[in-house]
């Protein structure tokens, strides 16, 4: 008869204990089917730490007094846009290193910003 704390093998049938993972019986892996399996992954710093570093670079670029040519600003630009995808894949996906992403969204975003004033004003 069937106590409390045990449960039949979904396999082979015979009692076993409720903590049981596997069937001493058949050797096969209990498993309530109402569970799932769900792995948390911090993930890595692969995507904030550049987002961070290139919404820090393109921001500091503003500090630089040599001219921006149509060129210059085009290539900032594409760098600063990595840097804010990373940020935002990183933020959406993992959550290890959020501040840095938070921090390369940031930049990035305002030297997006600065970069369009400046092409404008080129015009």
């Amino acid at each position: 008869m069937k106590s409390a704390n045990e449960k039949f093998c979904r396999e082979c049938g015979s009692l076993i204990s409720v903590r049981a993972e596997i069937c001493p019986k058949c050797g096969v892996r209990q498993m309530d089917p109402n569970t799932s399996i769900s792995v948390t992954k911090d993930g890595t710093l692969w995507l904030p730490v550049p987002s961070m570093i290139l919404g820090m670079m393109m921001f500091l670029t503003f500090f630089d007094d040599s001219g921006w040519d149509s060129d210059t600003i085009i290539g900032c630009a594409f760098f600063a846009i990595l840097g804010l995808v990373l940020g935002i894949v990183s933020v959406s996906t993992q959550r290890k290193g959020k501040g840095m992403a938070v921090t390369g969204i940031l930049l990035s975003t305002l030297s997006l910003i600065a970069l369009l004033g400046l092409f404008v004003a080129q015009g």
